[in-house]
This record gives C-alpha cells, sequence and structure tokens, in this order.
C-alpha cells in the first residue's frame, strides 16, 4: 500500500490549492480510484432528500479509506462536487483498527484546523499494530513497525487525527486487528450484553453516543456476494492501479519486472 510513502494532495484545498498536505501515497491513491463511484452511489441515494448527516467508517484499510473520504468531504474536491460548501450538513467519521494517513506535522496541523477533526473518531484494541500509534500497547509487531518504518523512510512519520479511542481488550496482535474482536469489544465497551449473531444490525446514535441491537441480521448469501464482485471488476480500472503501483516500487529491478508482467496481460 505503499503506506510510508508520501504523496501531496492537491485537491485538498480551502480556497487555493494546498501543497503542503501530504498523505499515505497508497491509501490517497486506493481512495481516489473509490472516489468516482462513491460520488455516484452519494448522488443517489440523495436525490429529491434533504441530507442531514453523512457518517463515514471503514476497518482496517477501510478506515483509512475512510479518513482520506472525511478529509475530502470536508475540505477537499468532494465537497465541491457534491455541492455541500454552505449546507448545513453533519459530517462524521468512525475509523475502526485503522491506520494513520497523515504523513508529518505541517499535514496533522493543517488537515486538523481545516477538516474540524473533532468529528474524528478512532475505535481500536489496545494491541492492535496496526493502528500504529504511540498509544498502542508494545508487541512484537509494534516493535517490527518502528524497525521496518526507520530503516525504510527514516524520514517519514504518520499521525492519527481526531480522538483515538482504546477498547478494553486484552486480546494480542493479531487477533486484536480482526473485526469479531473489535466487535466484542466495542459491546463490552456500551455494557450491553452480545448478540449471538456477529452480523446482527445495530443503530447508532450520534448524538448520544449510544449502540443499540435489533431484530434484524445480515442475509446477504454467498451468490449476492460473488456477483457483487464480478460486477464491480473493470479491466481497464484494473491495469491503471496496477500500473500505479509499480510506479510506486523504488528499485527499478523490481519495477522493471512489474512493468513486463503488466505488460504480458
Amino acid at each position: 500500500m505503499n503506506h510510508l510513502k508520501t504523496s501531496t494532495v492537491h485537491e485538498v484545498a480551502v480556497g487555493d490549492v494546498n501543497k503542503e498536505v501530504k498523505l499515505s501515497a497508497g491509501f490517497w491513491k486506493a481512495y481516489v480510484h473509490s472516489r468516482k463511484s462513491l460520488e455516484a452511489a452519494y448522488k443517489d441515494v440523495s436525490r429529491g432528500r434533504s441530507v442531514k448527516r453523512i457518517v463515514i467508517t471503514g476497518h482496517s484499510l477501510g478506515g483509512a479509506l475512510a479518513q482520506c473520504a472525511y478529509i475530502d468531504f470536508s475540505c477537499g474536491q468532494m465537497r465541491k462536487n457534491l455541492g455541500l460548501d454552505g449546507a448545513n450538513v453533519e459530517l462524521s467519521c468512525y475509523p475502526m483498527s485503522a491506520p494513520p494517513v497523515c504523513s508529518g506535522l505541517t499535514t496533522q496541523h493543517w488537515i486538523s484546523r481545516h477538516a474540524d477533526v473533532a468529528n474524528v473518531h478512532h475505535y481500536y484494541c489496545p494491541y492492535d499494530a496496526v493502528h500504529a500509534s504511540p498509544l498502542v500497547k508494545s508487541g512484537g509487531a509494534t516493535k517490527g513497525n518502528v524497525f521496518i518504518n526507520f530503516l525504510t523512510h527514516p524520514t517519514t512519520t504518520t499521525y492519527h487525527i481526531g480522538s483515538e479511542i482504546a477498547l478494553d481488550s486484552t486480546t494480542t496482535f493479531p487477533d486484536a486487528h480482526e473485526p469479531y474482536d473489535l466487535w466484542k469489544a466495542m459491546w463490552k465497551e456500551i455494557s450491553q450484553p452480545q448478540p449471538a449473531d456477529f452480523w446482527q444490525e445495530v443503530l447508532l446514535d450520534l448524538k448520544k453516543s449510544e449502540v443499540s441491537p435489533t431484530n434484524k441480521f445480515d442475509t446477504v448469501q454467498k451468490d449476492q456476494l460473488l456477483k457483487a464482485l464480478v460486477d464491480s471488476f473493470d479491466f481497464e480500472q484494473f491495469m491503471k492501479r496496477a500500473r500505479d503501483w509499480a510506479d510506486g516500487i523504488s528499485k527499478k529491478v523490481e519495477k522493471d519486472a512489474a512493468l513486463l508482467i503488466l505488460n504480458s496481460l
């Protein structure tokens, strides 16, 4: 994902284009590739309705993309595309077990000032190394992250935006990163009995910060997931993403090998 390589984000601006904002290159590029479909989905569900609240969330990589989307919705190109400037819309973001996306203090400070990060709330298990924060309890994976960062990108430091909320969990990594363990810890946090079914639907009251269970369960079937996967695949977009990935490889020998494979497809 090239999460330690930085990418200058020219689309993020208040007024004029801002050249100081640098986000993790892999996460930002992945988000940009989903921006078109995200914009179309928003316009589809909001057509004919008065939108009062937008909630963006995701787990792990999805949490990194959620942060990129939040920045884009709050002070980026997406805000302009959707006509949210001057609109009275409550925007919030809930990354789950997510890595940081801001590269360097300058970016973190700029985003904090302009993206209203008081509405960004990270949830994570204390031993989850993917969260990559000084608040994560030390373990082998955490120390490995620090070593790899120093070895490959010694001048890059990543930062979270918003609040970081550690859940009451003693699960060690890598299980601490799994959605199921996070889900259990979140039910424990709100002092409610854990449902028997993992995919039970819940209601989230943002104003009261309360979660309440419903009697509904996700009934998605395997063939539905397969159809969604097939329908979402576009070879041209796949090749563009693959070439962006090849561009991120630093060693020429490996880059040439990657391009040779792509050119054979």
